[in-house]
């Protein structure tokens, strides 16, 4: 019963940073806690997300992009994963090395614990400046922002997670891979993207696995009425 909203209050331009802030409101606009916080301009606040205790908890992802005659990962980076309480205290911010935004895209509380899913850029095959082959990561969260576990559903090529979901048998990813070998040994891609439904336990160990088509990128849940 909270919306969440993310907002850039102040932008420089000059020296590239940017101001963040985070609230957390009711459903009738009124505010219930808010936080702020200054970053490099290549951080974005993604994956809000409301938590059982009142809180709530985002992704401060990092976006790599070329300035003067560099690039923005040139002195390194790690995306953070940002715990609220209900008054907008932080509880942890943890730190995730050489990951990018877009692999903490989807957040889960389940048991006491967050499960975080999206897609990475490979850090030990990553080049800078490319787009480089991709893997599905996963990692799981304690309440005190304990990393848990990480791993990937990976193959050789670029294989992209399109949406992710928690339902009683666990954890359903819509995935388009290229990759023919892997966990993706019998896509016979041929090079041209494959879909899959692949669904995890809560141990993030895969129980099933389908070439069939999923949910889309674009298939998005926005809220709940009644």
């Amino acid at each position: 019963d909270v919306l969440l909203h993310t907002e850039v209050i102040v932008a420089d331009e000059e020296n590239k940073t940017v101001t963040h802030r985070v609230s957390m409101m009711d459903t009738y606009g009124k505010e219930l806690a808010a936080y702020t916080c200054s970053t490099d301009s290549a951080y974005h606040v993604d994956t809000l997300t409301a938590t059982d205790d009142g809180g709530f908890l985002f992704v401060l992802g990092f976006s790599d992009y070329a300035r003067g005659d560099g690039w923005a990962s040139d002195d390194g980076f790690a995306s953070r994963v940002i715990k609220c309480d209900k008054n907008g205290a932080v509880q942890f911010d943890i730190p995730f090395d050489k990951i990018e935004g877009e692999a903490l895209e989807f957040c889960f509380e389940r048991n006491g614990k967050f499960y975080l899913f999206g897609t990475v850029q490979t850090p030990e095959t990553k080049t800078q400046g490319v787009h480089s082959r991709t893997d599905i990561y996963m990692a799981i969260m304690d309440e005190n922002g304990v990393l848990l576990r990480n791993q990937c559903i990976a193959g050789s090529d670029y294989d992209r997670l399109n949406m992710a979901e928690c339902t009683d048998a666990g954890f359903v990813l819509s995935i388009r891979a290229q990759s023919d070998d892997g966990d993706f040994a019998e896509s016979n891609s041929d090079g041209h993207a494959v879909d899959w439904v692949i669904t995890v336990d809560d141990d993030l160990e895969i129980t099933e696995k389908k070439k069939e088509t999923g949910r889309s990128f674009f298939d998005r849940s926005l809220g709940e009425k009644n």
